[in-house]
């Protein structure tokens, strides 16, 4: 497939458990967009596409940097798609695979993310399906969530997930439980441990452990990049994956006005590997070592006068 509409398509960007996604090039208005081909597993029945129209509409109302704007859903020969904006920048996925992050820039992602989301349960907006393929960053370590409102249903079985976005389902839905923002914070949660860690929090051999290892093992911590953790973080992203909703974050504001407290916080800390608070600022310390020396040549000074 090169070509839906006017839409000339360059490359796949990946696959989900809502269709195919591509680079792609809109040649009347001659700017990139993303097209989200809706073939997987079914195709959207009439209902879907209304109902999607009017939470984009209502999404579209609010202002928030940090959310990925839809243009248009087309329809070409029988593919249903939707038309949204090419966020420049690199995936966590593949953010995962590189240098571990900086903490600050954690930090800021972190809270661009949990931006996104306030915005859009202000909106009465769930996203549904967030993963580390739909959280976009910049090379400034701006955030961007895309792909809002969609998921198919409120409710799925657990048999429904695929291997790859199990991964990021909180524990209620895998229980039958409809979505929610507690269940998109949980989702935050892993995308947030895996672009620190550089993994995902919960892997198994197959579906079914992977499902029992997400309801009832305890977020593991080990490991290298994981064990360089500050207290604070571990603490956020543990409560952010706790196993029942009522245990995490009481909504997305609480999550964005904690992340911009440890943000204050850290401002104050110098890169001390150990994340130990400095007793003094480097221009203190220049000011002491300043004063020390003169110190020194005034002793000097008395010594060769008393001599």
């Amino acid at each position: 497939m090169d070509k839906l509409l006017h839409y000339s398509i360059s490359e796949k960007l990946g696959e989900g458990k809502n269709g195919r996604t591509y680079l792609a090039l809109d040649t009347g208005l001659q700017r990139p967009v993303v097209i989200k081909l809706l073939e997987h597993p079914e195709c959207p029945g009439e209902d879907w596409k209304r109902g999607f129209l009017e939470k984009m509409k209502r999404l579209s109302g609010v202002r928030c940097d940090s959310i990925g704007s839809f243009y248009a859903m087309e329809q070409d020969d029988g593919n249903d798609f939707v038309v949204r904006e090419h966020a420049a920048g690199k995936s966590v996925y593949s953010l995962s695979q590189e240098d571990p992050i900086k903490y600050r820039w954690f930090l800021q992602v972190a809270r661009q993310a949990a931006a996104a989301l306030e915005v859009a349960h202000a909106s009465g907006q769930f996203h549904g399906n967030i993963n580390s393929g739909n959280l976009i960053v910049d090379d400034s370590w701006n955030a961007r969530l895309v792909d809002f409102c969609l998921n198919r249903t409120s409710v799925r079985s657990a048999d429904s997930y695929g291997e790859r976005d199990l991964a990021f389902a909180a524990p209620e839905l895998l229980r039958g439980e409809p979505a929610s923002a507690a269940a998109d914070l949980y989702s935050l949660g892993v995308v947030l441990y895996h672009l620190f860690t550089g993994q995902l929090p919960f892997v198994a051999e197959s579906t079914d452990l992977l499902r029992q290892a997400i309801l009832t093992q305890p977020v593991p911590f080990g490991g290298e990049r994981a064990g360089k953790f500050p207290s604070d973080a571990r603490l956020l992203i543990g409560q952010l994956l706790s196993k029942e909703p009522v245990d995490r974050f009481t909504s997305a504001e609480e999550l964005s006005s904690t992340l911009q407290g440890m943000q204050s916080y850290h401002t104050e800390l110098h890169e001390d590997p150990h994340g130990k608070k400095a007793m003094f600022s480097a221009r203190q310390y220049a000011w002491m070592a300043i004063l020390a020396l003169l110190l020194i040549v005034f002793w000097l000074v008395v010594t060769m006068d008393a001599g």
